[in-house]
């Protein structure tokens, strides 16, 4: 059957002869060495020795199974959580930005009242003012008056002595 695959090979390759030598001595090396294997491998001196060690060899990648096992199950709690806060942290970003949004509208509406209340400030202040102007004028238009009035009481009391003093003139004379 070998011979046969090796004249397959020959015919079907298109190769020179060297090479065609040196494949059929590389599938020949590896023939000796499949087969020595097997050989050595059916003759195995202590098949407790072998079997205690496959038992070791499946022991310790037991460990290492449980080991990477209890590595993969911490990550993914760590993953989940990671995630677990991610999601809270998405959810508390987004209450604090509508928080934000709210503030900032009662901001603007706040400021709105404001320019509206120094508006009315600035109108009640020109009205005080304007009114302070007039209860100036008026006090002085009063003690205008006062005077008068006192000018005229004392031209009266001239006037009354004078009748007064004419009267006593008349009685004396």
């Amino acid at each position: 059957q070998f011979k046969l695959q090796l004249n397959f090979c020959i015919f079907r390759s298109h190769d020179n002869d060297d090479a065609t030598k040196r494949k059929v001595n590389l599938v020949f090396e590896k023939i000796q060495t499949l087969k020595s294997r097997a050989s050595s491998n059916v003759q195995s001196p202590d098949p407790t020795a072998e079997i205690k060690a496959l038992t070791d060899q499946k022991s310790e990648l037991e460990r290492r199974l449980a080991s990477l096992q209890k590595q993969l199950d911490d990550q993914t709690k760590s993953q989940e959580s990671n995630k677990e806060q991610n999601n809270k942290t998405k959810a508390s970003m987004k209450d604090i930005q509508e928080q934000l949004e709210r503030s900032m509208e009662e901001n603007l509406v706040l400021r709105g009242k404001l320019g509206e209340s120094e508006k009315e400030l600035r109108k009640h202040l020109e009205e005080l003012f304007e009114l302070k102007m007039e209860q100036e004028q008026y006090q002085t238009e009063i003690r205008d008056l006062q005077e008068q009035l006192s000018e005229m009481h004392d031209e009266l009391d001239n006037a009354k002595r004078s009748v007064v003093d004419d009267g006593e003139r008349e009685d004396l004379i």
